[in-house]
């Protein structure tokens, strides 16, 4: 995989099964690393499939031994 390949936000979105507006939400708060190739009034931002990757990392859970069924009882590793 080339570390320059990109995603729209909406392939974004379809890759993660989210709507396109917790993408854009995540980019505006600075949690998504993207790249806007459009204008400002306009944006069209681009995500590196590596910093995708990475939000992902950094969102990841630890399920407790016993609780598989209860998101009660899981670690966030961030």
């Amino acid at each position: 995989m080339n570390d320059m390949e990109t995603l729209s936000v909406t392939e974004a979105a379809e890759n993660l099964k989210v709507h396109q507006s917790y993408i854009r939400g995540k980019i505006h708060s600075g949690e998504i690393k993207a790249h806007n190739v459009g204008s400002e009034i306009q944006p069209l931002y681009r995500i590196r499939i590596v910093d995708l990757d990475a939000f992902l990392e950094s969102r990841s859970v630890e399920v407790l031994e016993g609780n598989e069924g209860s998101e009660q009882h899981t670690r966030h590793n961030n």
